[in-house]
């Protein structure tokens, strides 16, 4: 019995060994070139994705070695897999090794990659290379291994944009705790396996690709992956070891920055002011270099480049604050794309960007110096974002930055209809928000005249003259106030009169058009809308047919969106509201949401019908 176990055994370790689809650099077979089962719906097909994650001896960072073969099916993932960048601040990759591979009169040709090829992104730092000979049914290969320069955690992603026939993961560091996160199970798992080492070992077969869908903050947070973390460690660790250095790097306050600060004050007596000026000293001095990171570099080095990353500029905001009475806070992110805090995994490395908290007379204020034409305390869209971790001296906490800043629009239309059925009057458009940092924006940059002969919302609108206010200064909201003929809006004959009052904010279509949804809805940023026309009638007409008043929101209220229409002799004034007081749903509000928005549409396309006396 005991020799019929052991033949067993050995009978399914072959047939493992002999399922698995990994082979070495260069190893190319006209078997990989065979058809899958993918090969029909899919852009490309990965092959096989293979990483191992080593923890070195003490004082060496860990190493990741990586391996994968992909067959490019249509030109539309070229790009995907044809353009790489490798590296980042904390680590340095070696060893590259890249590949194409395409069959010619049933041979096949590969085409290698060369030292030359190779060239340092000045920006990031980042190894940039592209791959040459793409054709459509070629397979490409890459090979490289990561040097990091500190012990960090890496999660291994199991799913891609693409179908994946073998994903394998060889993980060596002890003492973490792991997680299967994605649904997907493993086809192997080996907890003692030996490849010059003892590694745990998960293999995953015929993955599917994962499918994007609308609105989603950052795909990747959703995609099939094994998620590692250190159960000894908390984020109290990471709050202590991060004022840790800030402590260390308090002292390097460059004295002339100080001395700048000093004169900049003089005669400014109100916190609020103080506060603005300093922000906009550094924005006004110095030059984001458009990288991110939370660390500072030197503070003389950068006063002499005058630039610096995101860390550079906004640590310095924070000293600057402090050296002047402040007690600012700081505040660390990922930013959008670049991945969803886990809160598992307690490593300040998954920040990529820092923020200062200042409370002015019982105010929260949150500041950032890398965008000159964003007003005070408004931070980057990118920067809105569900986690970010508030760190004191002593603990931390949570806070969620999208629920800071808000998108407010805002039309006010007074509008007459002729007796000839003529549509004309004034709309005045007031933007608050990241909408009216959009206007600012292009306004600055085209010029009064250049920006009102563009600025029609409608193509269907004629514009007669156009003012703007406040169109220099970015902490004011953006006015702008059309003069206008509308007459497109109105159908019929001389005897009926058709008019659809909403001149502006109507949905051309449903935002959610899929039926089902898996993923949780993630907006940018909480929104509110709001639209008033006042209209004039044309004398000789009665109204036949007005909408009706109506609201329609979500159980919560998280969304809502109000009708309301009167009317009085010969005006009708057409009210309508819309708020979204959150911006995560989760799959299971979609169903309700989508509905929503179908009455939404529905009832913003019902017209006011005016009959002739």
């Amino acid at each position: 019995m005991r020799l019929f176990a052991s033949i067993l055994i050995s009978f399914i370790l072959t047939s493992l060994k002999a399922q698995s689809t990994y082979s070495e650099f260069g190893n190319i077979t006209l078997k990989d070139f065979a058809p899958t089962k993918y090969d029909s719906a899919a852009s490309s097909v990965v092959l096989f994705d293979r990483g191992k994650f080593k923890a070195n001896e003490v004082g060496d960072g860990p190493t990741m070695e990586r391996h994968m073969r992909i067959k490019i099916l249509n030109k539309e993932h070229f790009d995907l897999w044809g353009n790489f960048k490798l590296g980042n601040e904390i680590s340095v990759i070696f060893k590259i090794k890249a590949g194409t591979y395409y069959l010619e009169n049933g041979k096949i040709i590969s085409t290698y990659l060369e030292k030359a090829d190779i060239h340092v992104d000045k920006k990031s730092d980042e190894q940039v290379f592209g791959l040459r000979n793409l054709r459509e049914g070629c397979i490409v290969e890459l090979s490289f291994t990561t040097q990091y320069d500190r012990f960090v955690i890496r999660n291994w992603l199991i799913q891609n944009e693409a179908p994946v026939l073998w994903s394998e993961f060889l993980f060596n560091a002890g003492g973490l705790t792991y997680l299967i996160d994605g649904g997907i199970k493993p086809f192997i798992y080996n907890e003692k396996y030996n490849e010059n080492g003892t590694f745990n070992r998960w293999v995953f077969k015929d993955v599917p690709a994962f499918k994007e869908e609308k609105l989603m903050h950052d795909p990747i947070d959703h995609y099939a992956k094994i998620q590692f973390w250190d159960p000894e460690k908390s984020w109290d660790d990471v709050s202590k070891n991060f004022y840790i250095y800030y402590k260390k790097h308090k002292g390097f306050i460059f004295r002339p920055l100080k001395r700048d600060i000093d004169k900049l004050l003089i005669g400014i007596q109100d916190s609020l002011e103080q506060a603005k000026a300093i922000c906009n000293y550094v924005k006004d001095n110095y030059l984001w270099t458009e990288e991110n990171g939370f660390l500072a570099d030197d503070f003389s080095k950068i006063y002499d480049k005058k630039a610096g990353t995101t860390g550079d500029l906004n640590t310095m905001l924070f000293y600057l604050l402090e050296s002047a009475g402040f007690k600012p806070q700081f505040v660390l992110l990922s930013t959008k794309g670049s991945g969803r805090i886990q809160k598992k995994l307690f490593s300040e490395y998954q920040f990529n960007y820092v923020l200062s908290r200042l409370m002015i007379n019982g105010k929260e204020y949150f500041l950032d110096a890398t965008n000159p034409s964003l007003p005070f305390n408004v931070i980057p869209d990118s920067c809105l974002v569900a986690d970010g971790l508030l760190l004191t001296n002593k603990t931390f906490r949570w806070i969620n930055l999208q629920s800071i800043q808000a998108e407010k629009i805002n039309v006010n239309a007074r509008l007459t209809i002729t007796k000839d059925q003529t549509l004309k009057g004034t709309v005045r458009i007031v933007k608050q928000g990241y909408d009216a940092y959009e206007d600012h924006k292009k306004y600055k940059i085209e010029g009064d005249a250049q920006f009102k002969a563009s600025s029609s919302p409608d193509n269907s609108w004629t514009i007669d003259s156009t003012t703007v206010i406040n169109g220099k200064d970015s902490e004011l909201p953006f006015i702008v106030t059309h003069y206008v003929d509308l007459s497109g809006y109105l159908s019929g004959t001389a005897d009926k009169i058709y008019l659809n009052p909403f001149i502006l904010l109507a949905l051309k279509e449903n935002p959610f058009p899929d039926e089902i949804r898996k993923y949780p809805i993630e907006l940018p940023k909480a929104i509110e809308k709001n639209l008033l026309v006042t209209l004039t009638l044309p004398p000789g007409y009665k109204i036949e047919s007005l909408p009706e008043s109506q609201v329609f929101s979500l159980p919560d209220k998280s969304i809502s969106c109000s009708f309301k229409v009167t009317a009085d002799k010969d005006k009708v004034v057409v009210a309508f509201n819309e708020v979204i007081r959150k911006s995560i749903f989760e799959a299971a509000e979609y169903d309700g949401i989508r509905k929503l928005y179908e009455h939404v549409i529905s009832k913003q396309n019902e017209p006011l019908i005016l009959i002739k006396n």
